[in-house]
């Protein structure tokens, strides 16, 4: 309205897999690392409103030595912009924050992994699909209530018929690796 260009509309599951790769980064974080990246929000947060709108995020990357155009800009907000607002708060850039820490080689592995564990190849991760595998990789069988304690864990879905999916598999690796 009033001139203003329309965003992007994101999906619902893509405004939660946003949410869930925040929370997914801030739980490998400690307190100093989270204050930090608050500061460097803060710095480009230039006119002080809580958000980086798209010209902010221009100013900030020209400052880093990057010259993206304006329609570059409008797809990087739109891309972790949960609340589609046309701008990032404070959530959403560790989002996109926790895209860039994650280099190609780790996406190709959770991937790879992912795949494994996908035996029918459906790009989901049933309870029978998750037995099956640690019972390969182990020789140990899996009772079906931890299957199912484990799958909803991921979702978040008390369906008996719930499946794993990709985003929820990185999520759930990302919180339980060791440390």
């Amino acid at each position: 309205m009033f001139g203003r260009k329309q965003q992007p509309q994101r999906s619902a599951k893509a405004a939660a897999f946003t949410r869930r790769q925040s929370v997914a980064i801030q739980s490998k974080m400690g307190h100093a690392e989270i204050a930090e990246f608050r500061e460097v929000f803060n710095l480009f947060d230039s006119n002080g409103d809580h958000t980086i709108d798209v010209s902010e995020l221009g100013v900030a990357m020209r400052s880093l030595g990057q010259n993206p155009t304006e329609e570059e800009l409008e797809v990087m907000v739109a891309e972790v912009d949960a609340d589609a607002s046309g701008g990032i708060d404070f959530q959403e850039f560790l989002a996109l924050l926790s895209r860039q820490l994650f280099d190609e080689d780790v996406d190709k592995q959770t991937r790879e992994v992912f795949d494994y564990f996908d035996t029918n190849k459906d790009g989901e991760i049933s309870a029978e699909e998750l037995k099956t595998t640690i019972f390969k990789i182990t020789g140990q069988r899996m009772q079906d209530e931890e299957a199912d304690e484990i799958v909803f864990e991921c979702t978040k879905q008390l369906d008996a018929d719930a499946k794993i999916q990709m985003d929820e598999f990185i999520e759930f690796m990302c919180t339980h690796q060791s440390t």
